[in-house]
């Protein structure tokens, strides 16, 4: 019983603005697909080479860094394992949901570059054993093309910034941990920002990149979860006990030191088709490997369930000015 409410409250989360009362009918059988995972049912693979496989595909440089982002789960169906890239309507949802709410916060620091994706659905988080797997590998598959098409044809030597969210941050610590990304990314990195995704000491150990411990270091990585400190279901679950390493967005830092919400410069608000940026909006610190924030003021409307503590869908929203501003800022120094 306990695990289908937490499940509930977290489905609540990834429909973003759904009532409570809509997110009641949804439950994690409803999400399942009903077939087990085959090499007939994965949907047709992209040609990276083609921008209409990019959500963002800049050909017309004019920043002296790229933004290289990996878009968190959008795909809630039992249709499929992975996401048609046909599938217009999660297409849309997407862009709307992500892409113009996350990505573009980097419009004016970066050139963007994000990729479409064959996206597992979220029901493959809770198969780990076969069918999720094997999802997760054909998302997997599809960022890795993607990312050596734009460092072999557009990339041209430039800094970047590697980002995702959820799905896409697991998948770009994936990514990281690769010899053959890690060659071509050689010197270039500024940071990359794993959001709503735990960084583990066993992801450290094979990645060759340190965790970030000041707002102005370079060549390293970021990641924090956002909920309250006693949260019924998170991303952190799959940790299975390991070390958890966790950044502060509003101090830059992982000691446990609490910030409070002045030095929040500013979460984003999304209502229908207008961006509400909102300062000194929650403190929070790190603690035993989560961002424990404060209670977010307006929870109804943002439509998270009244008795949800886990803020997963807000990781980058609630600190979105902060992010914006920490990205130039390493810039800078990168490129000084």
């Amino acid at each position: 019983m306990i695990r289908s409410i937490t499940i509930l409250l977290l489905l609540g989360l990834f429909f973003g603005g759904c009532s409570t009362q809509k997110v009641g009918h949804i439950t994690l059988k409803s999400i399942k697909p009903n077939y087990a995972f085959t090499s007939d049912s994965i949907p047709a693979i992209p040609n990276y080479k083609d921008t209409d496989f990019w959500y963002l595909y800049q050909d017309d440089i004019e920043s002296e860094i790229d933004v290289f982002f990996v878009h968190p789960t959008m795909y809630l169906s039992e249709e499929n394992w992975n996401q048609p890239l046909e599938d217009s309507l999660v297409t849309a949802k997407t862009y709307r949901k992500s892409i113009r709410s996350q990505a573009l916060l980097f419009d004016s620091i970066a050139n963007l570059f994000a990729p479409r994706y064959r996206q597992a659905t979220f029901y493959s988080f809770f198969d780990t054993d076969s069918n999720g797997v094997k999802a997760l590998n054909v998302a997997y598959e599809d960022i890795k093309k993607a990312f050596i098409v734009y460092m072999s044809e557009v990339n041209n030597d430039r800094p970047l910034i590697i980002a995702g969210h959820s799905q896409g941050a697991f998948l770009a610590i994936r990514l990281l941990k690769e010899k053959e990304i890690q060659d071509l990314i050689g010197d270039k990195l500024i940071v990359a920002y794993l959001i709503g995704w735990p960084v583990l000491e066993s992801d450290l150990k094979e990645i060759p990149y340190s965790f970030c411990q000041e707002a102005d270091q370079t060549d390293c990585l970021c990641s924090w979860n956002t909920q309250k400190a006693h949260a019924t279901l998170s991303s952190l679950s799959y940790a299975k006990g390991e070390k958890r390493y966790s950044t502060n967005p509003l101090s830059w830092t992982s000691d446990d030191k609490y910030y409070d919400k002045s030095y929040n410069h500013g979460a984003l608000i999304l209502k229908k088709d207008s961006m509400i940026f909102r300062p000194n909006y929650v403190g929070a610190r790190n603690y035993k490997g989560i961002l424990a924030i404060d209670r977010p003021k307006g929870k109804k409307e943002l439509g998270i369930p009244r008795l949800s503590r886990n803020y997963h869908v807000y990781d980058i929203a609630f600190f979105y000015r902060n992010i914006q501003e920490n990205a130039l800022r390493r810039k800078e120094v990168f490129l000084k």
